[in-house]
């Protein structure tokens, strides 16, 4: 009988075969949050109520012991803030190139504009209403695609290998202070890159940029 052979497989097998092979249970009262029992206690009842026990597993314990690992958690923390570095400053690059590249290709534009009797300040307005709309539009869709990324990935990630659910559940949360100091350090390139491009339009002559366009 397969209900028999997978009762004496799961009591004698290292690998438990379908079901469920895990217990958690919370030794707090949601309430009060006074501790009821301990671990050993709670072991001790449901064996005696005829469950079986390879492993006995504390949260506590685990999270101490990912905590006192400093160099790996070190290592991880380096990396990840190095790639954070790595991705804004090619994004700062590309925006300052970019910037860069169309303020000289529109030099005679800007020429003209000033012959027109445009001012310093709107002429600064129209440089920097380009790249303000990029930055903005590169925000929002990074944002979006980011966050539907991961509602797309996250259910496949909280499958285990044997196609059952992963316990506890995977659950998708924003962290907000990152995702700000994010958005804080993209307004500070952007900052920095008007900044630059309001000194480079002050330097442009008007003349040159004429004489260049005849020719």
């Amino acid at each position: 009988d397969l209900e028999l052979l997978n009762k004496a497989a799961n009591l004698h097998s290292p690998r438990p075969v379908g079901g469920t092979n895990e217990i958690w249970i919370d030794l707090y009262e949601s309430e009060s949050g006074i501790q009821t029992n301990n671990a050993d206690s709670v072991t001790k009842v449901l064996t005696e109520n005829g469950i079986r026990f390879r492993e006995v597993r504390l949260a506590s314990q685990l999270v101490s012991e990912s905590v006192n690992q400093p160099l790996v958690n070190a290592g991880w923390g380096a990396l990840l803030v190095l790639v954070f570095l790595v991705l804004l400053l090619a994004s700062a690059s590309g925006v300052m190139l970019f910037t860069y590249v169309d303020t000289r290709e529109r030099q005679i534009e800007f020429a003209l504009l000033r012959t027109l009797g445009s001012s310093t300040s709107q002429l600064n307005a129209v440089v920097w209403f380009g790249v303000v709309l990029i930055v903005a539009c590169g925000i929002a869709i990074g944002t979006l695609v980011g966050f539907q990324t991961g509602v797309n990935l996250l259910p496949l990630m909280g499958v285990a290998k044997d196609g059952v659910p992963v316990v506890p559940p995977m659950v998708l949360k924003i962290n907000w202070t990152t995702l700000i100091i994010s958005y804080l350090a993209l307004a500070a390139v952007t900052a920095a890159t008007l900044v630059w491009l309001a000194w480079f339009s002050a330097k442009l002559e008007v003349q040159r940029a004429l004489r260049i366009g005849e020719a």
